[in-house]
């Protein structure tokens, strides 16, 4: 008597295939606002607040941090200043400002600007850690 371990078409899943990191879809995070036990208990996919213009209120109320749009001005000023810096060196008359001219003007602005992503990194940690804490102080009230 041998078994039979057939299934339908309906209860087998379909396969997918898996996606690479680069092509997978972030989608929003789940959030279900209701305090009202219904009876479908699936969670409410509401809208995630994009990075998008935020108002003088979350600027006045340090929701929104400042400092990382300042950082990307202080970023162009930066590179204005290697470039004056470098044509200030090569047009010196000894030749080791010449270089250090050269040499300011081609790696200058790109120093500059691996020092600044680290700068706006540290903030975007900040904002990542403050909503991972605004999720599970959501979860924890439940």
């Amino acid at each position: 008597m041998a078994k039979d371990f057939s299934f339908d078409e309906e209860e087998t899943p379909p396969v997918r295939k898996p996606t690479s990191p680069a092509r997978r879809k972030v989608e929003p995070p789940i959030v279900d606002d209701d305090d009202e036990d219904d009876e479908d208990d699936r969670p409410v996919r509401r809208k995630a607040r994009s990075a998008g213009p935020s108002t003088v209120g979350d600027f006045l109320s340090f929701r929104r941090m400042m400092v990382p749009v300042l950082i990307q001005l202080f970023f162009w000023f930066g590179v204005v200043v290697c470039l004056a810096a470098g044509v200030y060196g090569v047009t010196q008359k000894q030749q080791e400002n010449q270089l250090a001219g050269v040499a300011m003007m081609l790696f200058g602005p790109f120093l500059w600007r691996i020092y600044c992503e680290m700068l706006i990194v540290v903030f975007r940690i900040n904002e990542t850690l403050t909503g991972i804490k605004n999720l599970l102080e959501k979860q924890s009230r439940r």
